[in-house]
């Protein structure tokens, strides 16, 4: 239980010794989030209040909080809404007389817990370097707490080579370990490459939705980096990369330092795990032959991921390649390379992106199918898991 959360709602028990059930602690963090004093202004933005704005007892109508996607996972009941902050919320939180508006009492703030990643990996550095080498590089931009050397066996889930050494550091902090991130460093006219050693392994490919159905009011956004790698920067260049991503939706950026093995393609929507389960069903990330792994940043690595990016702009670095590009849909539109093209026949190749599955569960079920320049119907059965899948994570 988050320490403010109980400060707030305290032990989630009622004045009466009435214990919150599941769903209604769930009403309440949600509460937490959209009123706390950071979140505060942006939901007023979405939610107009009913009195003037600059008033700090804004009214917002119980209907429209009823609708928030978040609210909707844990309850459509408008009334079991209103009685659980009447149970549970009454010191923080007042209804109207006709339990049609809410407004908070007055301002608070919620803190958000603390990353607990302090560790990554390094390589790059030339064969007969010493961890103490090491240590003489990075103490300069941290404190460091430990280095070991580690085989590529050690370190499955990343995106590291197997000819070259590579070292494991922790640091005393995760700011110390967010500021090194965000450098660029080199040794001996050698670029060095650094990478999060998350404190739990995650398999490629793997298609789990994460705990948050949305983050819309969270520090970062959610469910929008796909880490992809190893490959060969000398025959995959950034725009076969863009490409083939944004075969699946709208590629943001793609964060690639120059020369590395491994990179980060941000999309402009929350579609990440839905983007890899499609990418499973495609057969993987497969880009000019060669086989690529991918995994969704997810928790500590997502929020780490975005710290990291608010501290490269502040101290101004640029080891990114910014393409900010819009979906370019060539198989989709075309069709001539894809079996699940939506609009003409062909090949064997296509792949369709999350917006098609959106045009589907519109309503466009008879999405056509590239085959020898045949038209034919998309399996709906095949359509349908990924349908659901999409969905799940919304």
């Amino acid at each position: 239980m988050d320490e403010t959360m109980e400060l707030l709602f305290p032990n989630y028990t009622s004045p009466t010794g009435t214990i919150a059930a599941p769903k209604q602690r769930e009403f309440l963090d949600l509460l937490a989030i959209y009123f706390n004093d950071s979140q505060y202004e942006n939901f007023c933005k979405l939610c107009p209040p009913t009195s003037p704005p600059t008033s700090a007892h804004q009214w917002f109508p119980i209907s429209y909080i009823s609708k928030l996607k978040r609210v909707k996972n844990v309850s459509t009941d408008p009334t079991f809404l209103t009685q659980t902050i009447q149970n549970f919320a009454s010191s923080h939180f007042e209804l109207s007389p006709d339990a049609s508006h809410l407004r908070r009492i007055l301002p608070f703030k919620i803190s958000t817990p603390e990353l607990t990643i302090r560790e990554f990996v390094v390589f790059g550095f030339p064969f007969g370097t010493s961890t103490m080498d090491v240590q003489v590089h990075f103490q300069q931009h941290a404190k460091i707490e430990s280095i070991s050397e580690l085989s590529p066996t050690e370190t499955p889930h990343l995106p590291v080579p197997t000819d070259s050494k590579i070292f494991k550091i922790r640091v005393f902090s995760s700011t110390e370990l967010i500021h090194v991130l965000a450098q660029t460093h080199e040794y001996e006219d050698s670029e060095l490459f650094l990478l999060p050693f998350p404190n739990s392994s995650q398999n490629s490919l793997n298609i789990i939705p994460s705990s948050s159905s949305s983050q819309k009011f969270d520090e970062y956004a959610y469910n929008r980096i796909i880490q992809f790698g190893p490959f060969d920067p000398s025959t995959i260049l950034p725009h076969n990369i863009s490409t083939f991503f944004s075969s699946y939706g709208t590629v943001s950026s793609v964060h690639l330092q120059r020369n590395a093995i491994f990179g980060y393609v941000e999309y402009s929507k929350s579609v990440a795990t839905q983007v890899l389960g499609l990418m499973k069903f495609d057969g993987g990330c497969v880009i000019n032959g060669e086989v690529i792994n991918c995994r969704v940043l997810e928790g500590e690595e997502e929020k780490l991921f975005w710290e990291v990016q608010r501290e490269k702009k502040r101290v101004g670095a640029e080891d990114m390649i910014s393409l900010g590009i819009s979906v370019q849909r060539q198989r989709v539109e075309k069709g001539g390379k894809g079996k699940r093209s939506l609009k003409k026949g062909g090949g064997k190749s296509g792949k369709m992106d999350v917006n098609s599955i959106l045009n589907i569960h519109s309503g466009i079920t008879k999405a056509k199918k590239g085959q020898s320049g045949r038209q034919a119907k998309v399996v709906k059965k095949k359509v349908d898991p990924l349908v659901e899948l999409f969905e799940s994570t919304l």
